[in-house]
């Protein structure tokens, strides 16, 4: 786990050194809130509930093409197992200057269930909004492309600036697998954070 910590705060790191904008910025979170459902037909349901903390950032390396990475773990309660999530990849943004932008992301995504790990792709879209406030925000919708399961994957939220370099988010995300099996694997998360931009402006 340390090391996949180090690797996601590496690469969220390394979005602090490229171009400035709305893209551009380094997270610290706290995670209060986290679910973990699992359905198996024929055995019911159960679910469990965590908390945690992550690390993710994003930079342009071009004009409107960024890179991202992040790294999440969440201890679930009275188990004590860990769910950690890491993920990086390349995207890209219209140039359009109305306050409103649309986005994509192809990513590789590694979920690792206290010890037992799916990985693969993830395909992402979105449009995200700045108006003249220090209030900006987002809406993505993805799929999951994983060796065990696959499945849609959605996320909202929304940042407010306390100064043109340090702020604070709050976004939502929800995770819905499934594998050949029907088995589903569903998570969902409430994050809060610190969030640092790197504008040069």
């Amino acid at each position: 786990m340390i090391r996949k910590f180090l690797a996601g705060g590496a690469l969220a790191i390394m979005a602090t050194g490229a171009q400035a904008g709305e893209f551009d910025y380094f997270d610290l979170y706290f995670v209060p809130q986290s679910n973990l459902d699992v359905n198996i037909p024929g055995f019911g349901s159960g679910d469990v509930d965590g908390d945690g903390f992550g690390v993710k950032g994003r930079a342009h390396v071009g004009e409107t093409v960024t890179l991202h990475g992040e790294f999440q773990s969440i201890t679930l309660d009275d188990s004590d197992a860990d769910v950690d999530q890491l993920r990086f990849g390349i995207g890209g943004h219209s140039s359009a200057d109305t306050g409103a932008r649309f986005f994509g992301d192809v990513e590789y995504v590694s979920i690792d269930i206290d010890g037992t790990d799916d990985d693969g792709f993830g395909l992402h879209g979105g449009l995200s909004f700045s108006g003249q406030s220090q209030l900006s925000g987002f809406a993505r919708l993805g799929y999951l492309l994983l060796d065990e399961t696959d499945g849609l994957e959605f996320s909202l939220g929304a940042d407010l600036a306390f100064t043109p370099g340090f702020g604070g988010f709050i976004d939502y995300r929800a995770i819905m697998l499934e594998d050949d099996s029907s088995n589903e694997i569903d998570f969902t998360d409430l994050r809060i954070g610190v969030r640092f931009h790197f504008d040069q402006q």
